[in-house]
């Protein structure tokens, strides 16, 4: 996408622009957006240690959010990480709630919104085990039976895993895509950025949307296989998704390229806090 189409993009962008966010909504969202990167940042750092042989395990979000709990003021690094994602939560909560893209694109609005409410779970679940290690309540037991043995035991538990494995792909896929193609560029106030500010986002998103998507086919892949096994010790997250990686032959180096690549899709996501288009 050259930087005309996205000029033109933008143009019509905002003459169907119809709500306008409030400033403060605007400051949250983008204080999620760059926290969000930096989460990413850490996790491709930690993970990165791990493919080196010198960082333990591999670390998703939810380890890296544990990692951060033992490092020297990391309580207060929580607060700030805990608040900054519920920045990022409010936001989708805004585009879960607006109704106007449901009008236009009815089937694409929905996925759309499937997704963001996919989404805010997720970042509920790590903002709440940021805000846990922060007060001190996080534990790193895992005493509790896990959602994917829970719905294994019911009857129709392994076409419903089978379904989500093969969304959790599709998901993969699209996002390969998205970044090969560079259509996230379309997110961006691209008159508003500089040159070199445009072609950082074009960068850092193209090599962190595939690696994204990469880790997300990988774990599709296991979660589809465990609707066929019934074993629901395969991984269910991204945590668990870079270990397995770790495991399998060449991992490590498989495991560094992807971690670098989650890197970059933090540094994107800061560059999107700074210069995403918001209004609805």
């Amino acid at each position: 996408m050259n930087s005309a189409e996205l000029k033109e993009n933008l143009t019509q962008r905002a003459k169907n622009t119809k709500h306008e966010l409030k400033p403060w909504m605007k400051i949250f969202a983008r204080i999620g957006f760059m926290t969000k990167g930096f989460v990413f940042i850490l996790v491709g750092i930690l993970s990165l240690l791990a493919a080196a042989g010198i960082g333990g395990k591999a670390k998703g979000t939810n380890g890296a959010i544990e990692a951060v709990a033992t490092k020297p003021f990391g309580e207060a690094l929580l607060w700030v990480i805990a608040v900054g994602l519920l920045g990022y939560i409010i936001w989708l909560l805004i585009k879960i709630i607006e109704i106007k893209s449901l009008k236009k694109k009815e089937v694409k609005g929905w996925t759309t919104k499937a997704g963001d409410i996919i989404s805010c779970v997720i970042y509920i679940g790590i903002a709440y085990k940021a805000f846990s290690f922060a007060i001190h309540a996080g534990s790193t037991g895992d005493s509790k039976q896990t959602w994917t043995a829970m719905i294994l035991a019911t009857d129709a538990g392994p076409w419903l895993i089978g379904l989500i494995g093969l969304g959790i792909i599709a998901n993969g896929i699209f996002q390969i895509y998205s970044g090969w193609k560079e259509k996230f560029m379309s997110q961006f106030k691209v008159t508003e950025m500089s040159d070199t500010e445009i072609e950082a986002a074009k960068k850092s998103g193209k090599i962190g949307f595939i690696a994204r998507g990469l880790i997300f086919s990988f774990l599709g892949f296991f979660v589809t296989r465990m609707a066929i096994t019934s074993d629901s010790d395969n991984p269910k997250g991204l945590d668990e998704a870079l270990q397995k990686l770790l495991q399998q032959d060449y991992g490590s180096y498989m495991l560094g390229i992807v971690s670098i690549g989650l890197a970059f899709y933090g540094m994107y996501e800061i560059l999107k806090g700074k210069n995403k288009y918001l209004d609805l």
